[in-house]
């Protein structure tokens, strides 16, 4: 029930029962538990693994509600526990609204336009933009790009998948994705795509 708790069931590897994790709760790297999450606002899958959004009621130390803590579970190389990042630490703590994919990396959006991801390092694990600003999050298989409110992209992942070669300047509203490239729309109705040439990311209009 997405307006209660989430439980979990399948494989305990790839985000079954006793696998999901509340980082944060006891620093980075909290150990995986059978705990319940309440509340969840979102639900994201890769091939192995669960991230959830979800709000909890504050601990009597605490002044605010956990509207926006992430919790997660399954495979460790695909994002299912993570020992470097504390999710629900510092400034950033409560205020994620959105988790996106690719087949073994997770990427979630804070409140104030700020990312970070998690997972396979080859997948877009790692390399997420700095700064705030950004509005959504788009994937491949194995690539993110994420368009920021100036209408500028910045991509990181497999580069021969998108995760490299994305256009400079601003003005783009909207990105599409194919398994294994992007192509972004701007303002002014031009079409620009990179990726595996194969598979979309060259020959645009």
């Amino acid at each position: 029930n997405m307006n209660q708790n989430v439980q979990k069931y399948s494989n305990s590897n790839w985000g079954g029962i006793g696998v999901i994790t509340k980082p944060g709760t006891t620093g980075a790297g909290a150990t995986r538990s059978t705990t319940v999450i309440n509340y969840p606002t979102k639900v994201a899958f890769n091939d192995q693994a669960v991230a959830i959004i979800y709000s909890e009621t504050p601990s009597s130390s605490e002044t605010s509600t956990k509207n926006g803590s992430i919790a997660i579970g399954g495979a460790s190389d695909h994002g299912g526990l993570d020992t470097t990042i504390d999710f629900n630490s510092s400034s950033a703590k409560r205020l994620y609204e959105n988790i996106y994919t690719t087949q073994k990396a997770f990427a979630a959006l804070n409140k104030d336009g700020s990312i970070i991801s998690w997972g396979h390092t080859d997948f877009g694990g790692s390399g997420a933009p700095t700064g705030t600003g950004y509005s959504k999050i788009y994937s491949t298989n194995s690539a993110f790009a994420a368009l920021k409110s100036d209408g500028s992209i910045s991509v990181w992942g497999d580069s021969s998948n998108g995760g490299s070669g994305a256009p400079t300047g601003t003005g783009f509203t909207k990105i599409f994705s194919t398994a294994t490239a992007f192509a972004a729309i701007k303002s002014d109705g031009s079409v620009s795509v990179w990726g595996d040439s194969n598979n979309g990311g060259s020959g645009a209009p």
